[in-house]
């Protein structure tokens, strides 16, 4: 039951190689702008078991500690782990503790490993009280809250190693917090841990080391970055200080391969970026490419997202024909459903498709719901399940009926052509659909805009899928989750790059596509070709 609580309030502790790594990290950099002769003052503001309050006493001698956890069972423990007399564990929690006068700005090192807390979990009133505290805009993690929290703890010149999610690095709603810490720090290292399950949470981690100065230049920010690969690995790590001092390259460690890269990143410049780890090779190939580019996919479509029905037990199922016959929903309200695990590459496979009981129409140009008393087997059915269906109180609230899909999307627009993408996959999987395929909210899908050639698709399901583009998203676009699977989403695929489709070799690759179409099955042969194709429609060697 312990766990289960620890789980849901976000406490990890860290193990003791990963909290001997930012010990290390820290001694570092402090032995850099602190005087020998100086006794540092370090503090943990969720010390957890002590795990890190113990490295620091590997490898700091003349210092004093603070510790604080909400937790008495947690400081309990780290009083029984610590052997050292130069610690001071205090049983509070940190955010109503921060401000006293005994930590105010008096702080000269951070080491910390904040809790994993979104507003979702620590509930709205909680997260209200501290965005509005923080002055903290959109969704809440606790470790922005923890980063500004320790900040004005830390005096000037001060020095703070923390694990956080690794989210606000790669991600749209990151913005705020890359700005936050390039407006409030010298940045002087950032590792990215990937997925390296240093956690049993389904957090991926990085570590922030800086220094509390205003505005600093932080132009060039070294940086480190590791993720599973196939590739096959050239040497062992058994650590994480032993992997993460190790030269760019692939590296086995705790029975993985993984490819660690390092290199410089810009944190200066326009926060609504996200902070590009690559190499300066690889920005320079991006670079080349966009030159080489006619458009972005945002130029000449449109990304939609899938239907969400928000009760899928009752909507979707693989077989409608196992219900009794008064409740099997008549034909014209089921629909074929592509989602991503149905989805294939290039075109449809012969894989089963899912069907969906829809339960909107389009009627003068609007969306509207069925009158269901015109298929009786189906309203029969959606009766039998209004007991969950009515508890969606959020269609109450929306003027809807009990019985709708909470996101349905436009039928007449779904019919057409277009492009299907699954949100979470390892590698590309963007499939034509020239079927008039449904679609669910696990997949996006890309239609044309107005006025613009239908024959874009056909380039578009090419050029996304080649290894061109996808070595373009693993540059641009790092939000890599565990065991490589990458994410999909209308941020990243409007960025997209499409070559003139009057190109030679993009008439080749749209003739390759039909001919594709037109078998109805995926041809090893024919992605060769577009691979060969798509470089040369972006003159790359």
């Amino acid at each position: 039951m312990l766990d289960i609580v620890r789980k849901e309030q976000g406490i990890q502790y860290t193990p003791t190689n990963l909290a001997d790594l930012l010990a290390i990290k820290l001694k570092y950099y402090s032995d850099n702008y602190f005087p020998e002769d100086k006794k540092i003052t370090i503090l943990d503001p969720a010390c957890g078991d002590g795990s890190l309050l113990k490295s620091i006493d590997k490898y700091f001698s003349n210092y004093k500690s603070i510790g604080i956890d909400l937790d008495i069972t947690a400081i309990d423990k780290a009083k029984q782990n610590l052997e050292s007399t130069n610690t001071e564990l205090i049983n509070m929690d940190y955010l109503d503790y921060f401000d006293k006068p005994v930590l105010d700005k008096t702080i000269d090192l951070i080491i910390a490993n904040p809790p994993y807390i979104r507003n979702t979990v620590m509930g709205a009133a909680r997260s209200q009280e501290l965005s509005s505290r923080f002055k903290i805009k959109g969704r809440l993690d606790m470790y922005q809250v923890f980063l500004q929290a320790m900040t004005e703890n830390l005096r000037e010149n001060g020095i703070i190693c923390v694990i956080t999610s690794n989210r606000y690095l790669t991600t749209k709603g990151g913005a705020d917090t890359r700005k936050w810490l390039n407006e409030n720090y010298k940045i002087f290292e950032i590792l990215d841990l990937g997925d390296t399950k240093p956690f049993s949470a389904a957090v991926l981690p990085a570590i922030f080391i800086g220094q509390k100065k205003k505005n600093a230049n932080n132009n060039s920010v070294p940086f480190t970055r590791i993720y599973e690969t196939n590739n096959s690995a050239s040497t062992e790590a058994k650590s994480y200080p032993e992997l993460l001092s190790s030269d760019s390259g692939i590296i086995n460690f705790n029975g993985h391969n993984y490819e660690l890269i390092k290199g410089v990143l810009d944190a200066s410049k326009n926060p609504k970026e996200v902070w590009n780890m690559a190499t300066l090779e690889d920005n320079q190939w991006a670079k080349e490419l966009e030159e080489h580019a006619k458009h972005k996919f945002d130029d000449v479509f449109k990304v939609h997202v899938g239907i969400k029905t928000t009760a899928d037990n009752v909507f979707i199922k693989k077989d409608w024909s196992d219900l009794p016959i008064s409740e099997r929903p008549e034909s014209p309200v089921l629909h074929n459903l592509i989602s991503s695990k149905t989805i294939t590459k290039w075109v449809q496979s012969d894989k089963k498709l899912l069907k969906i009981l829809y339960t909107n129409k389009m009627e003068n140009g609007k969306r509207t719901v069925i009158d269901f008393t015109k298929y009786p087997k189906a309203w029969n059915y959606l009766l039998n399940n209004k007991e969950q269906l009515a508890k969606r109180k959020y269609l109450k609230r929306a003027n809807r009926e009990w019985y709708e899909i909470w996101v349905p999307q436009r039928p007449d627009i779904m019919s057409k052509n277009k492009v299907v993408f699954p949100d979470i996959s390892p590698n590309a999987k963007f499939m034509y659909d020239n079927n008039g395929l449904f679609v669910d909210g696990n997949c996006y899908w890309i239609t044309v805009k107005p006025n613009v050639d239908e024959k874009y698709l056909l380039l578009a399901t090419a050029v996304a899928n080649s290894d061109v583009m996808q070595k373009y998203h693993t540059i641009k676009f790092q939000n890599v989750l565990y065991s490589g699977r990458k994410r999909y989403i209308t941020q990243y695929v409007k960025e997209y790059l499409l070559p003139d489709i009057e190109n030679t070799y993009s008439k080749k690759i749209i003739a390759l596509m039909q001919s594709m179409l037109e078998e109805e099955k995926y041809n090893k042969k024919f992605e060769e070709k577009i691979n060969y194709y798509v470089q040369k429609c972006f003159e790359l060697k």
